[in-house]
């Protein structure tokens, strides 16, 4: 890679094929006006509005920078829907929608509306993450696979619970694809750094904005005229400030060192050890899915204490469903939760007995029509069940979703909600959401 001093990329080679870049605009020096020769032009914005990273792609924007089209020379036409908070609730590509539920600017479900390359009508993908944010394992019509992650949090395979590859990925340095193989290779999304990838477009979907992969920037121009980080700070297409190997962007907006995170990963290792030994217990004394469980967390710790060349890391999950025996504990955590400026507290009016922590036949029969599961409110009200959003999320069993002005929805994973109706008050997921609710009784 050459750069410019205004940390552009001026010629990108990898031995074998070389691409160069040309930025011809006297007015905004960083705008990225040609590539390979093939020209690029924008909006007064920093969008692109005709855009060449070796294939041709005309695209439309609203609200200032939200990308809303992408009309390819083949033909291929690809819409986006964001949410209030901007996140995007789905893709349709050349009539298919990808239907999702975000929260905290991850992927928690995604649904298939029709039948693709890749995907039949009605696959449905969960996604789980650890308490970090890293995600830890993808679940695909009812069948759970691991993720492995590098030191960088890219993804590089994912194991089903034998411990088998089902897929594995290679990057180069800005996070382009160089290989992807195996059964669940194109199935699943989350690529390097855990990012969304679009195959369609070749684009990950970084929560405010797209990044280019292939040409090693962002797609168009950051909400932030300078991040503060720098010369190459003031670049508003510039990824990682240039140093992708060693940094980290979560959002689009600003990046971060890895070391940090790092460091932190192997001080948590030692928790696999004591956690794997505490689950190989759970189960039987014959080897069943604790014990398999056991053993991927028993295999992180190993592979994080022992710092691999690649540092490869395996984030199991984490067990974090309470049994009836560790209720009081689970409580305790939730009121601890519950002070912590960053949760947000929900509220489930009329009270903690586990038949009005189970959906009644009224909301599933209103879920075609409004989306929404387990309601849940903002507005405390004294009496009712209190809980936060980030405690029901990593019971790991359902998840909750800020769907409306005030309103919270809570949704089973592995099921639908006629499912957690079905199953009544002595489901898991009444169980998982019993075990994270207090009474509140109108204090703080």
């Amino acid at each position: 890679y050459t750069y410019d001093s205004g940390g552009n990329i001026l010629t990108m080679s990898d031995g074998t094929t070389s691409h160069t870049y040309t930025y011809g605009d006297s007015d905004w020096k960083d705008l990225l006006t040609a590539y390979d020769g093939q020209s690029i032009t924008y909006d007064g914005a920093g969008n692109p509005t005709s855009y060449y990273n070796g294939s041709r792609w005309n695209l439309t924007w609203v609200d200032g920078r939200k990308l809303d089209r992408v009309e390819s020379t083949d033909g291929t036409v690809i819409s986006y829907i964001y949410d209030v908070s901007g996140s995007r609730r789905s893709k349709t590509v050349d009539g298919v929608t990808h239907s999702y539920i975000w929260e905290s600017g991850r992927p928690l479900r995604e649904i298939l509306s029709g039948e693709t390359e890749v995907y039949s009508a009605g696959d449905t993908l969960y996604f789980f993450y650890d308490q970090s944010g890293s995600p830890y394992a993808l679940m695909y019509n009812g069948v759970t696979y691991y993720y492995i992650l590098n030191g960088q949090g890219d993804v590089v395979r994912l194991v089903d619970s034998s411990g088998a590859a089902s897929a594995s990925y290679e990057y180069d340095p800005y996070g382009k694809i160089l290989s992807a193989t195996g059964s669940m290779a194109e199935v699943n999304p989350l690529r390097y750094r855990g990012y969304y990838y679009d195959a369609e477009t070749g684009f990950y979907y970084v929560n405010s904005r797209y990044y280019d992969p292939g040409v090693g920037r962002f797609l168009n121009a950051d909400g932030y005229a300078s991040t503060g980080q720098g010369l190459v700070g003031f670049n508003m297409f510039a990824y990682c400030g240039n140093n992708p190997v060693n940094r980290v962007d979560p959002i689009g907006q600003f990046w971060k060192e890895l070391w940090g995170t790092f460091i932190q990963t192997i001080q948590q290792a030692r928790g696999y050890f004591a956690v794997a030994a505490g689950v190989s217990q759970v189960d039987s004394p014959v080897p069943g899915p604790a014990d398999v469980v056991s053993g991927v967390l028993l295999l992180g710790g190993i592979l994080v204490c022992a710092g691999l060349a690649t540092h490869n890391t395996i984030t199991a999950p984490s067990l974090s469903i309470s049994i009836p025996k560790a209720e009081e504990k689970a409580k305790e955590k939730v009121a601890a939760i519950t002070s912590e400026p960053s949760s947000t507290v929900i509220y489930r009016y009329g009270g903690t007995n586990p038949g009005n922590l189970t959906p009644s036949q009224r909301d599933v029969d209103a879920y075609p029509t409004t989306g929404k599961g387990l309601s849940f409110s903002t507005v405390p009200k004294p009496g009712a069940a209190m809980t936060t959003i980030e405690a029901l999320n990593a019971t790991g069993v359902v998840y909750a979703v800020h769907d409306g002005p005030g309103h919270v929805s809570v949704h089973p994973i592995g099921g639908t909600l006629e499912d957690w109706h079905k199953a009544g008050s002595s489901s898991i997921w009444t169980t998982a959401v019993k075990s994270v609710v207090i009474k509140w009784d109108g204090g703080k």
